[in-house]
């Protein structure tokens, strides 16, 4: 599904003359360094070493996806996801940009696709209002975990099943739960196949933080209506463009991985002005955070901030905020749908200035405002630009936001596909759960001080 407007991104406020003494100093050894960098990822890419780069093009994955989606769509009403991860994030990111945003709350008739709940926590108060507005006939379940590990995954999967044997019969919960797991034998696979659930598998040398485009952010989006095929094909064409060794526009990848690796700024503030465009901002922000914030890398802290509804805020932060950020815009050309403002008050110039508008030419107002502002500070920014919100820039979006991760650790000289802290946690959680072999960290904790009541203030 080629398009010939494609994703944008503006650098005009880093190079350019309205950069002014902001301006990136030493472009040439910039563009030497991305030119190693990329020709690096690209190397490790056709060596088969970055997997994630496959999925777009698995057309195999996608019909198998879009046949159990069309399956779910049929026998239920709704569905709510268990777990969560990169891949999870990525799901919401994709429903979240393009589904009509009160997409639940409309009926059947007038939305194309089941409603769609998250269940990423082990919140009790969440997770059980949820459950109460459920009708379990009319829901199906997706538990996703690609360790097959995952605490709340497998909590949450026990509750349900609890839940439903009990009101529909053993059966009927059959058909209702579907595991997407990683390749292999782990707790979550076998509990699946002995259960007889139906199952997807992520590929293997996949790290969590990149399974966006995998089973497990595609099968909620396709049950939610989303158009995988265009979706994909976005992605596709970014991987085109991606790997290009260049700062030039069509490289937006490169480009933007290499200008926060030498701007050298230590906070990388993304702010969004389209509130569809939130839940894609934050998954890139863990994204970053998962692949990138290492003990040996000194990659700057990914922010994300509303330039819709925290618009004030953000102002501050970044005009009479400290100078160690480097703003990232985003924006649309096209937006879903428009409002009007009519001239009601033309006695009142701040209100009869607005009757001339429309609710997106403010936004876009405003965005440029704060664009201005920040030439006027020698404050550095860049804004990237989609055409329009549907699913093939989307896709572009996404995979931008992963290839640009991929480049940019080369060169912070971070190891993407390993992220070991959340390893450092789970010996302390199995040592609470009293699971066999965790004894050395049950010690650990043992050993540790105990808390002093006097330092917790009450």
């Amino acid at each position: 599904m080629p398009t010939s407007a494609r994703l944008k991104f503006d650098i005009n406020d880093v190079v350019g003359p309205s950069a002014g003494d902001a301006a990136l100093k030493d472009a040439e050894s910039v563009l030497k360094r991305v030119v190693q960098a990329t020709r690096a990822v690209d190397d490790r890419y056709v060596a088969g070493q970055i997997l994630y780069l496959n999925l777009p093009a698995n057309t195999a994955a996608r019909e198998a996806i879009i046949a159990l989606s069309q399956e779910l769509r049929r026998d239920y009403d709704t569905l709510v996801v268990l777990g969560n991860g990169g891949g999870i994030r990525g799901a919401q990111a994709i429903t979240g940009a393009l589904l009509n945003p009160f997409h639940n709350l409309r009926a059947s008739n007038q939305r194309d696709g089941m409603r769609i709940f998250y269940a990423d926590s082990a919140d009790a108060k969440t997770f059980s209002s949820l459950i109460e507005l459920l009708d379990p006939p009319r829901t199906a379940f997706v538990v996703a975990s690609i360790s097959g590990e995952g605490e709340e995954a497998l909590a949450l999967v026990s509750v349900v099943r609890g839940l439903l044997q009990g009101q529909i019969g053993i059966e009927a919960v059959r058909q209702q739960i579907v595991a997407v797991v990683g390749e292999g034998t782990n707790p979550l696979s076998t509990i699946a196949k002995a259960e007889g659930w139906r199952t997807l598998v992520v590929p293997s040398g996949i790290p969590d933080a990149f399974t966006t485009f995998s089973a497990i952010g595609l099968l909620p989006a396709a049950c939610a209506g989303v158009d995988l095929t265009a979706l994909l094909a976005g992605a596709s064409a970014m991987i085109e463009r991606g790997f290009l060794p260049r700062l030039e526009n069509d490289s937006p990848a490169s480009a933007f991985a290499a200008l926060h690796h030498a701007m050298g700024r230590p906070v990388h503030l993304l702010v969004p002005y389209a509130d569809a465009l939130v839940p894609a901002v934050d998954w890139f922000v863990a994204l970053w955070s998962a692949a990138l914030n290492k003990a040996n890398a000194e990659s700057p802290i990914a922010l994300r901030m509303s330039g819709t509804s925290q618009q004030d805020a953000a102002l501050q932060v970044m005009l009479d905020g400290a100078s160690n950020k480097l703003v990232t815009f985003l924006t649309l050309e096209e937006t879903w749908g428009d409002v009007a403002v009519p001239p009601v008050y033309p006695d009142v110039p701040e209100a009869s200035a607005l009757g001339r508008v429309t609710l997106s030419r403010l936004t876009d107002i405003e965005q440029r405002a704060a664009t201005f502002a920040l030439i006027a500070r020698k404050r550095p920014n860049t804004n990237i630009i989609l055409p329009k919100l549907d699913a093939y820039h989307l896709g572009e979006l996404l995979m931008m936001f992963q290839m640009t991760t991929s480049i940019a650790g080369e060169l912070y000289g971070a190891d993407v596909a390993h992220a070991p802290a959340p390893g450092a946690q789970k010996r302390y959680v199995s040592a609470l759960l009293g699971r066999p072999g965790s004894e050395d960290a049950a010690a650990e904790i043992a050993s540790m001080p105990p808390r002093a009541p006097d330092l917790v203030l009450s």
